[in-house]
C-alpha cells in the first residue's frame, strides 16, 4: 500500500494501557494518508474499481457493508452511516478507505479459501481463527437456528456446506462465507470464516482480518438483540 502502515487486528496499541482508545487514535495518520492518496484520483475511477455508487449530484460515494449503507462525501471522505447519520468509528473508516484505495476492479472468483491462503495470511491464521470461528463456536454451541436468524438479519444467503453456512457481502466486491459444524460427544462445535481470493485485490491482510472479525461481532450482537 505504497508504504502506508496497516493496522486493524494486530496493531500493538491494543496491548497498551490506553487500550482501544489509543488504538483508535493511532489510525489518524493512516486515515489522512489514505484520503490524500484518494484525492489524487477521480471519483469516477475510484467508484468503477471499487464497485460503489458515485453520486455526482451529491458529490458522494455510497456503499453497502453487510446490511447497512454508508456515505462518503467527496473530498472529505469521512464515512457516515446513512440510517443514523453518525460518523463511523476509526476502524470502519480505515476499512472503507483501504478498500477504495486498493481496489483493482477484479471480480470475485466464485470460490472459497481459508484466511491462511490470502496473501500474508499464513502467519496470522491461528490468531484469526481464535477471534472469529473459535469465538463464534464457543458462544453459540449447537444453536444453529439462532445462527440462521442472525445470519439472515445481516443478509446472509444459505450455502450447502457443513451443518449451517452462509454467504455475506462484506464489501461490494468482497464476499465472505461462514461455515458451521455442530458438536457431539466427541467433537466440539466448529466454525470458519472463508474468503473469496479476490479479497487480496482490495484489502491488506489486516483489513481482511478486520472484515471477518466484524462479521463475527455483528452476528453475536444480532443474536443478543444488539448492534456492533
Amino acid at each position: 500500500m505504497n508504504g502506508v502502515e496497516t493496522l486493524f487486528e494486530r496493531n500493538p496499541a491494543l496491548a497498551q494501557p490506553g487500550g482501544r482508545a489509543d488504538w483508535a487514535e493511532s489510525f489518524a495518520p493512516v486515515l489522512t494518508e489514505l484520503r490524500v492518496g484518494l484525492r489524487s484520483r477521480t471519483p469516477q475511477e475510484i467508484a468503477r474499481r471499487a464497485g460503489v455508487l458515485w453520486q455526482p449530484e451529491g458529490s458522494a460515494f455510497l456503499l453497502r457493508y453487510l446490511d447497512r449503507s454508508y456515505r462518503l462525501a467527496w473530498p472529505g471522505l469521512i464515512a457516515v452511516e446513512m440510517e443514523s447519520g453518525e460518523p463511523c468509528a476509526a476502524e470502519l473508516q480505515a476499512l472503507f478507505l483501504y478498500y477504495l484505495a486498493r481496489a483493482t476492479g477484479a471480480p470475485p472468483q466464485e470460490r472459497w479459501v481459508a484466511f491462511r491462503e490470502l496473501p500474508d495470511g499464513g502467519f496470522y491464521h491461528k490468531a484469526f481463527q481464535g477471534y472469529t470461528g473459535d469465538l463464534l463456536a464457543r458462544a453459540l454451541g449447537n444453536d444453529t437456528e439462532g445462527l440462521r436468524r442472525a445470519a439472515g438479519a445481516l443478509g446472509g444467503q444459505p450455502l450447502d456446506v457443513g451443518d449451517a453456512s452462509f454467504r455475506f457481502w462484506g464489501l461490494p466486491r468482497i464476499p465472505l462465507a461462514l461455515v458451521y459444524w455442530q458438536g457431539d460427544e466427541e467433537f466440539a462445535p466448529r466454525a470458519q470464516i472463508l474468503f473469496d481470493p479476490v479479497a487480496g485485490d482490495y484489502l491488506p491482510i489486516d483489513g481482511s482480518a478486520a472484515l471477518g472479525s466484524r462479521l463475527v461481532r455483528r452476528l453475536l450482537a444480532q443474536g443478543k438483540g444488539g448492534s456492533a
